[in-house]
């Protein structure tokens, strides 16, 4: 009974050997092992599949934040809403932009108003204005014109009567070569003087009459001006002499009242020419200035606008439109807008609190839109494409429910997972379905190759020698022949095509 149980203890079966311990020493049995059945090469259909793991989420997940900071005043929608792409989801304040906005809306219009009428030119009642100033400016110009030739005239009457009617009266011979004054005064170089001058106005009161009866020309004048000045200078020499005299035996003071008062009446007409005669000449260069102005302002609005005036007020009307787009800009950062259909999955925004710029709010995943990430390693990812099938089963479902995807991306990155190179490859789902969530655990198989109805044997049955992949063929009469195939496809149930080497119908030995 003891070697019994010690046998039930102690029995080991090691490949075909049998091994029994008993006490102290043991024994081995041999069993011959059966011989395996040839393997028949056979026409099959082959599946060449990729098998791996992978995570179902939204083709479509974003974090939204706002553009710029302020104080929410409006919420509009909540976790597990349902959106669509460009729906308002909160909105900031921006009472200060909206004005600022209808102000450069404005100012919009005006450049376009000032634009439009450079591009139509100066309407027929502008230009009739602008003629009649013209009109209007060259009648003043003929006032003025009339009024400097009467104050010229003037001048010359009233210095040829300031020196040859009152200072006249105390010379002798005043318009001969060599006057005389009637009276002593003590500087002689003084009495030279006033002779001297009242010798040279005589000549230049006859030019001077002589050059008025010609056309006025700034030639007059410069003449009339220079004369009135000599004439003014000879009266005050002439008014300090009178003013010194003292009355003697020979010269009464009545006289000497006389010669001053004539004097005093000369030089005040004189200097009262002066003033006419420079305010008319001024009034007249103000009215030929004014005529020109109104004839150039004329001759602008019957040209229009040019063409750097146009390219000027585009170019204020574009500044003006960008300030527009710039605030309009601004107003679009205070919205926070769903970019895609989906569901809310996020919400951190409240109404009235103040929000800062960059801060991820709120999230919003596609709605019913779902797509598989998985990671391929490098010795499958040559297998695979774009547009491959994929069989997919989601462990919440079982192995029974398949859903149908596609290959749509792979990554040309690696990504090295437990020191493998893997390949981020994503697959679409091809039907949308309720059963799909985010987050499932997906068993995907990739479909990398097929054939149908082509010889095949099973992979194990090929063996490597050097360079060549060998078959033994069975003959006959049982012998083994060597033969060298060229295989394709393998298929992922454990045949592999043959391209070469052997027939159908032909039995492969499966012992060496």
């Amino acid at each position: 009974m003891a070697l019994s149980f010690f046998l039930k203890k102690h029995t080991l079966i090691i490949g075909g050997v049998l091994i029994v311990l008993a006490g102290g020493g043991f024994f081995i049995a041999t069993q011959k092992a059966p011989q395996a059945d040839p393997v028949v090469v056979e026409k099959r259909d082959i599946t060449q599949e990729v098998n791996v793991t992978g995570k179902v989420q939204p083709t479509e997940s974003v974090d939204l934040a706002f553009e710029k900071g302020g104080r929410v005043v409006g919420l509009y929608a909540d976790i597990g809403d349902i959106v669509v792409r460009g729906q308002t989801l909160a909105v900031l304040g921006s009472s200060d932009l909206q004005a600022k906005l209808l102000e450069a809306e404005a100012s919009v219009k005006a450049e376009e108003a000032k634009l439009l009428e450079l591009q139509k030119g100066t309407r027929p009642e502008e230009l009739q204005v602008q003629q009649t100033k013209v009109s209007n400016a060259q009648t003043a110009v003929a006032s003025a014109y009339d009024v400097l030739i009467n104050a010229t005239q003037d001048a010359l009457t009233k210095s040829d009567d300031a020196i040859r009617n009152r200072v006249d009266q105390f010379f002798t011979s005043p318009r001969s070569a060599n006057p005389r004054l009637n009276f002593l005064i003590s500087n002689s170089q003084s009495e030279n003087e006033l002779i001297s001058a009242r010798v040279a106005l005589e000549s230049i009161l006859v030019s001077w009459k002589t050059s008025l009866g010609e056309p006025f020309s700034n030639e007059t004048a410069l003449l009339t001006d220079t004369n009135l000045k000599l004439v003014r200078s000879f009266l005050d020499n002439a008014a300090l002499a009178v003013n010194a005299l003292v009355a003697t035996n020979d010269l009464s003071q009545a006289t000497i009242d006389t010669w001053k008062s004539a004097v005093s009446t000369a030089r005040t007409n004189v200097n009262t020419a002066i003033t006419n005669f420079l305010t008319a000449q001024e009034s007249y260069s103000s009215a030929e200035l004014a005529l020109t102005l109104a004839e150039n302002e004329l001759s602008l609005d019957q040209a229009g606008a040019t063409k750097e005036q146009l390219l000027a007020q585009e170019a204020s009307l574009e500044e003006a439109e960008s300030r527009v787009k710039n605030i309009r800009a601004q107003i679009a950062q205070t919205t926070l807008s769903s970019p895609l259909n989906g569901i809310v999955t996020k919400n951190s925004i409240k109404v009235g609190e103040i929000v800062t710029v960059g801060m991820p709010l709120m999230s919003v995943i596609s709605d019913g839109s779902y797509e598989i990430k998985m990671n391929i390693p490098e010795a499958d990812i040559a297998k695979v494409e774009l547009a491959m099938r994929g069989r997919v089963t989601l462990d919440a479902y079982g192995d029974d429910v398949v859903f149908k995807t596609t290959v749509v991306e792979i990554d040309p990155s690696e990504t090295v997972i437990d020191g493998v190179s893997t390949y981020t490859t994503t697959l679409a789902f091809l039907e949308k379905d309720s059963r799909i969530r985010s987050g499932m655990t997906a068993n995907i198989d990739i479909v990398t190759g097929e054939r149908s109805q082509v010889p095949a044997i099973p992979f194990r049955n090929i063996r490597t020698e050097g360079a060549d992949r060998v078959v033994y063929v069975l003959n006959d009469k049982g012998e083994k022949e060597r033969r060298v195939v060229t295989t394709g496809l393998r298929g992922s149930d454990g045949y592999i095509e043959i391209l070469s080497g052997v027939s159908v119908g032909e039995k492969i030995s499966t012992t060496e």
